[in-house]
């Protein structure tokens, strides 16, 4: 059986690079199987994926705060980013509070800004 994607929005018009941006959801799960978050991102016509299967959700759970990052380089700026719940399985996923948070790498140190985006 193929792995199901259900896309829960398309960003586009962030003003982000040298950044790590990390994509963020509450999910809660009744599955025969499991479900991670996807996020692809678009940069100078070439596309680019981040998918957090090691943050993933199997079975039944209750409601958990999952992510997957991607890190832009200086002077990569996304065109567009689609953010996806891939579901391996059967059963029911249901998904809210998605935002992102990105996390500015200067020498070495981090310091974290967090935008919200309410994909509600």
């Amino acid at each position: 059986m193929w792995p199901t994607t259900v896309c829960l929005g398309e960003v586009s018009g962030l003003d982000i690079e040298n950044a790590k941006l990390i994509y963020k959801a509450q999910l809660k799960t009744d599955l025969q199987g499991s479900a991670y978050l996807e996020m692809w991102v678009r940069v100078d016509g070439g596309q680019y994926f981040s998918r957090g299967v090691n943050d993933q959700l199997q079975g039944k759970s209750e409601w958990k705060a999952i992510q997957t990052p991607f890190m832009f380089k200086k002077g990569q700026k996304p065109d567009k980013v689609t953010l996806n719940v891939v579901i391996n399985g059967t059963g029911t996923v249901w998904v809210t509070i998605s935002y992102f948070e990105r996390v500015i790498v200067v020498q070495k140190t981090a310091a974290k800004l967090r935008s919200w985006l309410c994909l509600s």
